[in-house]
């Protein structure tokens, strides 16, 4: 049987790479959203994480409050995660969430990669996604009356998941991990009832094989394919299947451009650019491609017979060859002196690192974690915080020339929150520049032993800065 997994999460920043989680919640149903296991828990901030007054403000809490003894310790968050999210052998299941691919996937990934764990839990040949964000945007689309979509402050709609909540008459305590897992599984069941040719059409488009499959055979075949898509505007782009770059990215052809460029370096200055003719899809990022009666009640003016003779006149073309050499050679830029965390992509854990880490979390004691050898760095790094952040916390006890070698190997994280206000995480010198409450900068002085001038704290907390989070 099929389990829809719907989840969320709080954080101490929108850096999916530093930040930490704060609260993790979730729900599993079944497909008729009836609830079989509810899940919520607080995690206690790391020693090296500064938490950013933005996120603090928008989830309500003060920066205290993460070093709650209440809050499990990560390393502890993350078993717990894992637990959650990871399917029996062979059991189906669809993760649920609201705009989570982008950001509480990739901060789960993090967590779980920091934490020693493996990181791709939304990986398996069986496991879906479906991004409730996108779901509305569709159905809304295709139904008018699918459910309530408010106007923002700037005369736009607006597809937040609280402003949805509240139009629909859904109670939300917003910002709540497990509140916004109610809410989004509530959004979802409405959606379904009014609109079910959009929940139907995510579902289908949520499986990375079956997108993959898709995307493979009309490379092949020369069939073009029709692209969903909600920018400022809902627009289905019919699309020639160019090719691959190996890593389950494909680029497409805009079939309606005129003037497609042919020629990689002019190619290349168009990926990514708004408008682009070439499109850009991930088959594990559920892509949404629609059947033809789909798109067509979307968009009338789709001429079937004309964009199927232009993709099979762009089949086996310089186009493609083209456009596949200029995708395969877009580089994004590297980073300069990556952390640990930022090398989650740069290669897998190794053959003989693989069994230590089923050896680490079996070992009963701090000191047979410690006793552990990894031969890839980034677990070396990972190993010590966990330790140092153990011993910190009372749970652990070390010699001393051990938590000296721990302090040592944990370094560049134990100096995050002393580092200039233009670096990659959150720096107490950044949240300065933003704006801090006088309960922030108190909590800080206390305990990062960090003297902050008078003058970065406003007289009254109203003045601090809001921003959006």
């Amino acid at each position: 049987m099929s389990d829809l997994v719907i989840y969320d999460t709080e954080a101490t920043d929108a850096d999916i790479r530093h930040g930490q989680i704060t609260q993790f919640g979730g729900l599993k149903t079944d497909l008729d959203f009836n609830i079989s296991e509810e899940i919520n828990f607080r995690v206690k901030r790391l020693p090296w994480v500064v938490p950013s007054p933005t996120a603090l403000t928008v989830t309500k809490m003060q920066a205290r409050d993460l070093d709650n003894e209440d809050g499990v310790s990560e390393y502890e968050a993350a078993r717990k995660m894992e637990k959650f999210l990871v399917p029996g052998y062979g059991q189906e299941r669809t993760l649920v969430t609201f705009r989570g691919p982008s950001f509480d996937d990739e901060l789960i990934r993090t967590t779980l990669f920091r934490n020693l764990n493996n990181p791709w839990f939304s990986s398996g040949k069986k496991t879906s996604k479906l991004d409730v964000f996108h779901l509305v945007r569709l159905a809304k689309t295709l139904n008018e009356n699918a459910l309530e979509v408010p106007m923002g402050d700037e005369g736009k709609l607006t597809w937040r998941l609280e402003k949805l909540c509240e139009a629909n008459g859904i109670q939300l305590d917003a910002h709540d991990a497990l509140a916004d897992a109610y809410g989004t599984l509530e959004i979802a069941a409405l959606v379904r009832n009014t609109t079910p040719n959009a929940w139907h059409t995510l579902m289908r488009c949520g499986l990375p094989a079956r997108q993959e499959e898709l995307l493979s055979g009309a490379y092949r075949n020369g069939k073009p394919l029709l692209l969903f898509q909600f920018f400022s505007e809902a627009k289905v782009i019919p699309c020639a299947v160019l090719g691959t770059n190996d890593q389950k990215g494909w680029i497409l052809a805009d079939l309606r451009a005129d003037n497609i460029p042919d020629m990689v370096d002019d190619i290349k200055a168009t990926l990514f650019t708004k408008d682009t003719p070439f499109p850009i899809v991930k088959s594990n990022m559920a892509p949404i491609f629609l059947d033809e009666m789909t798109a067509k009640a979307i968009d009338p003016s789709i001429d079937t017979k004309s964009i199927i003779a232009k993709a099979k006149e762009i089949k086996g073309g310089r186009l493609a060859e083209q456009a596949v050499e200029a995708y395969r050679g877009h580089a994004h830029p590297r980073l300069a002196n990556m952390t640990s965390e930022e090398k989650i992509y740069s290669g897998f854990i190794s053959d003989k690192d693989k069994p230590l880490l089923t050896s680490f979390h079996r070992a009963d004691t701090w000191e047979k974690k410690l006793a552990i050898n990894f031969t890839d760095g980034r677990l070396r790094d990972f190993q010590a915080r966990i330790l140092l952040d153990a011993y910190y916390s009372n749970k652990a006890s070390f010699h001393e020339e051990d938590v000296a070698m721990l302090r040592e190997q944990c370094a560049e994280a134990l100096d995050r929150p002393f580092a200039e206000a233009n670096s990659r995480f959150m720096t107490i010198k950044k949240a300065l520049e933003i704006g801090v409450p006088r309960d922030w900068a108190d909590w800080a002085e206390e305990v990062f032993d960090y003297k902050i001038e008078p003058s970065y704290v406003p007289e009254e907390e109203g003045d601090q800065l809001q921003m959006s989070f």
